[in-house]
């Protein structure tokens, strides 16, 4: 029996050892439960941070493609690119005006009706083709003289060569 008796006390002896107070069980509880609370206030914090960074993120890159920015900006570059086209247009335009009035010039002091207009007349043949020499006709041919104002219908009389 000594022996029961030594066996039961060893078994008392191991479950007081495992029995604690209610209160010191209470006290690791609410330990550990604090602990577990900071934790999660923690992992909150930070999931609440990153969330909060990205809407920042997104926010940014929305205002970066914004439509009405987007239109805006194009608005303005259109209307910067027309005013250096119409200037473009603008200079292009005056270099031709200055080139054909230079080409009018010269077209002007080479034309036969210029000549016309400082006394010359010019010879023409029945046919229409200029004389230029005087072999060219024979006499009683008949020859129209073109003036600056009007013509002359004339006859070769004569010819000098």
């Amino acid at each position: 029996m000594s022996a029961h008796l030594r066996e039961h006390r060893q078994q008392v002896a191991h479950l007081r050892a495992r029995l604690q107070h209610p209160g010191q069980k209470l006290q690791a509880q609410a330990q550990k439960l604090d602990h577990l609370e900071m934790r999660l206030q923690r992992a909150l914090t930070t999931s609440l941070r990153n969330a909060h960074q990205r809407v920042e993120r997104l926010e940014h890159k929305l205002q970066r493609f914004n439509p009405q920015r987007l239109l805006a900006s194009h608005a303005h570059r259109l209307q910067v690119l027309t005013l250096r086209l119409e200037a473009a247009q603008r200079k292009q335009l005056d270099a031709r005006q200055q080139r054909l009035q230079r080409v009018a010039g010269l077209l002007q002091s080479v034309s036969p009706l210029n000549t016309l207009s400082r006394g010359y007349a010019i010879l023409l043949t029945e046919d229409g083709h200029a004389v230029r020499d005087a072999d060219e006709v024979n006499c009683g041919q008949p020859l129209t003289a073109k003036l600056h104002k009007g013509k002359l219908i004339c006859e070769v009389k004569r010819k000098e060569v």
